[in-house]
């Protein structure tokens, strides 16, 4: 398994329902609404590294408000 958390810079106004959008994907873990640059964090994980990329292009990007990512590999697991 691969672990990521993915950092997301949302529309004004929409951090809650892109939270709430993310909660709802099984590859999401947790999903969180912070302050600071980054409006939603989200730790995801899949099967390998291909997977993970579907998980994001595919699914986080579509989804309503969010604006940009960054993803960050999660190591030593």
């Amino acid at each position: 398994m691969v672990q990521a958390y993915v950092f997301i810079q949302a529309a004004m106004g929409k951090p809650s329902a892109v939270a709430e959008a993310l909660r709802g994907l099984p590859e999401v873990k947790s999903a969180v609404v912070v302050t600071g640059p980054y409006d939603v964090i989200a730790l995801i994980e899949a099967p390998d590294l291909q997977a993970l990329g579907r998980v994001i292009t595919e699914k986080i990007q579509t989804i309503e408000g969010v604006e940009r990512t960054l993803t960050s590999l999660v190591t030593g697991i």
